[in-house]
């Protein structure tokens, strides 16, 4: 039963973060719009499961701006 109390505890955790970061991104939008800025925004899909070789991979991190662009 522990094990179970502990998935259900971090699933919490990720909806949480999920949900704040939506909120994030609307009142991000919001102000944008309101202050005649423009506001961009990209997302890296699930399918991108490359991770960096080194603590700066550039590599990495110009296929992971490619996949953003």
């Amino acid at each position: 039963m522990p094990g179970n109390a502990t998935a259900v505890a971090n699933r919490a955790f990720e909806m949480l973060i999920r949900s704040q970061s939506l909120g994030n991104i609307e009142s991000i939008l919001t102000l944008a719009n309101r202050d005649q800025f423009q506001a961009n925004i990209t997302y890296i899909p699930k399918e991108f499961q490359r991770k960096p070789q080194e603590p700066f991979d550039p590599e990495y991190m110009t296929e992971l701006f490619a996949i953003g662009y």
